[in-house]
């Protein structure tokens, strides 16, 4: 048999079949206690801001979902579960910090009289220690409800999530906010296909380059990327170009005829004032220079022999977790400098030997696979 169940949702029905023999004479009876569930799809969505933060820095989820739905189950990517009720106000919109770097896709299970559902965004949340706060400045024309400063807005679910270019040949300028330091840009995170609708999957952005300038007049070109039709959210690094401007520059559409070109979203990375701020804060690293680097390399202390301080100094091509610490004579720890990530550029920090005895020591300097030690003499 087929039946159709009708009532409200939510709802759980028992299910009985009872079985005779042609004579009814021997009967059976099997049942099955909320056997069959009645719902029906709720309106789950949540958005988040910001999408790109620094371990430890709070993220605001603010729940979308429709009404008649009031249970909430959070899953935030990273092993941390939260379940609450409608009455659970303060946490309707909760907050969260992610402890480690990388990538954190989110989900939300809602449930209620209202029914049920489950809302996901693969790759939502970005943990890095080097996002450069940018904002746009010029660009080539948008339509009306869809300008550049979507690209940036760190919104990728509402209906101005994205930008769509009036032309495949589009361009857009984004410069820091409230910050006239240069900035040595390093990587771009891009988001061509937000997935939330198909009416711009001809337009998105297929070749696109990226350029680094000064004063907004001459430009470098610092990297090309391509992406495919099915990109989510995908990273590129380049070889780190100073400057106080970023221009991306549209070249090609996934559609080859299609004249508009769309955009979900842009980050772009590097060594910026308020990063160096933070490392002069916590580890009293100072940056040497802006140019950019293109080897790894621990120079000589300087100077060398020294009393009762001596000059270290370092340069990263690119981001990495770097471990700088000295060790005495016999092979023992006797001051660890550094142990975090870094952003690429160049770097000095002032050794204090401060209590050490007079001697020999060694300084070893590691970034990712690279590592290399120097040695020192401290005379009192």
């Amino acid at each position: 048999p087929v039946h159709v169940f009708r009532n409200p949702p939510q709802k759980y029905y028992s299910v009985k079949l009872t079985v005779w023999d042609c004579c009814e004479e021997f009967e059976d009876t099997m049942v099955k206690e909320d056997y069959i569930r009645v719902t029906r799809s709720a309106g789950v969505k949540f958005n988040a801001s910001p999408l790109v933060v620094a371990p430890e820095e709070e993220v605001q989820f603010m729940n979308l979902c429709g009404g008649g739905v009031n249970w909430f189950e959070w899953n935030f990517g990273d092993g941390q579960l939260l379940k609450l009720r409608h009455n659970v106000m303060d946490k309707v919109h909760p907050t969260h910090a992610y402890v480690a770097k990388g990538t954190y896709s989110v989900s939300l299970y809602a449930y209620g009289q209202g029914g049920d559902g489950t809302f996901t965004v693969k790759d939502m949340i970005y943990v890095a220690h080097n996002y450069v706060n940018m904002e746009f400045v010029e660009g080539s024309p948008t339509m009306s409800n869809k300008p550049w400063g979507n690209a940036m807005d760190h919104d990728i679910i509402t209906s101005n999530a994205n930008v769509v270019a009036l032309n495949k040949d589009a361009y857009a300028v984004f410069g820091p906010v409230n910050d006239a330091s240069p900035i040595l840009f390093n990587k771009v995170r891009i988001l061509s296909n937000n997935g939330m609708g198909t009416q711009y999957s001809n337009h998105l952005i297929k070749e696109f380059e990226l350029w680094v300038s000064m004063d907004n007049v001459t430009y470098e070109k610092a990297m090309t990327g391509t992406l495919t039709r099915g990109d989510m959210w995908k990273v590129f690094e380049f070889t780190p170009k100073a400057g106080k401007y970023a221009k991306l520059m549209i070249k090609s559409t996934q559609g080859a005829g299609s004249p508009y070109a769309a955009l979900g979203e842009i980050q772009l990375f590097g060594t910026s004032p308020a990063a160096l701020a933070l490392l002069k804060d916590v580890d009293g690293l100072d940056v040497l220079d802006w140019e950019p680097v293109t080897e790894f390399r621990l120079e000589n202390a300087y100077p060398n022999p020294f009393n009762p301080s001596t000059t270290l100094q370092f340069a990263l091509p690119i981001d990495a977790m770097v471990q700088l610490e000295v060790y005495n004579i016999r092979g023992q720890l006797v001051s660890s400098i550094l142990n975090r990530d870094v952003p690429a550029g160049r770097y000095t920090y002032r050794f204090d030997a401060g209590e050490l005895n007079s001697g020999i020591y060694f300084y070893r300097f590691r970034a990712g696979k690279f590592q290399q030690i120097k040695r020192m003499t401290f005379l009192k």
